[in-house]
């Protein structure tokens, strides 16, 4: 047998063997016996075809740098159809188990940018309504007091972020507004009590007064 026969059959072997290397368990020595084939192969076309016609070597190693890539990806493909290949391989996970919450993550995300109304006292966690939709959110850390605008700057998981507009931040709390009107009609009503001092009795005079 010559090293063109050898360069062939030890190419049909390295096939072989990427076949078994899917279906036999081995610990990674069919792998290296395949890689070892296709290397005696190369070495068996160089001895056969170098010095006599290298085109013909060249032409050989090239094919069998694309056959082998093809023949692997062919393989698996349809190794997936069937119904051992499928117990072999592991499936493809669902986008929606490796991202969960997508579709509601998608519908807070058109919210950025949105204008709301704190239902709730956040500090920083509460409920927000943004385009007639009650959402939980949480702030930046700032305190937001109930009734007052936000505005929604991202999005957290199933949360939204948001922050006190600037019109907010301008005007003065209406609970700091109730109290100073409250101290203002209480100042009007009751003026404030000056401390006075009792009256005193005339001190007793220690000597009679002359009469005419």
């Amino acid at each position: 047998m010559d090293a063109q026969f050898w360069a062939f059959a030890l190419a049909l072997l390295g096939f072989i063997l990427i076949a078994m290397e899917f279906f036999v368990p081995s610990a990674g020595m069919i792998a290296l016996s395949c890689a070892f084939s296709f290397v005696g192969s190369i070495v068996c076309a160089h001895s056969a075809w170098y010095d006599s016609s290298p085109k013909l070597f060249w032409g050989f190693t090239l094919s069998l740098g694309v056959l082998i890539p093809s023949f692997l990806v062919f393989f698996l493909k349809m190794l997936e159809r069937t119904s051992l290949g499928k117990n072999l391989l592991l499936p493809k996970p669902d986008p929606k188990e490796v991202v969960p919450y997508q579709e509601e993550t998608a519908q807070l995300e058109r919210l950025v940018g949105r204008i709301g109304t704190a239902l709730t006292q956040m500090a920083p966690g509460g409920m927000v309504r943004v385009e007639n939709e009650r959402l939980h959110a949480f702030s930046e850390g700032l305190l937001i007091l109930q009734g007052e605008s936000v505005e929604v700057i991202a999005v957290r998981g199933t949360r939204i972020l948001v922050r006190k507009t600037l019109e907010s931040a301008s005007v003065a709390p209406p609970v700091a507004l109730a109290s100073d009107a409250v101290n203002d009609l209480t100042s009007r009503d009751h003026p404030p009590m000056t401390p006075q001092t009792p009256a005193q009795d005339p001190l007793p005079l220690d000597f009679d007064i002359p009469q005419d």
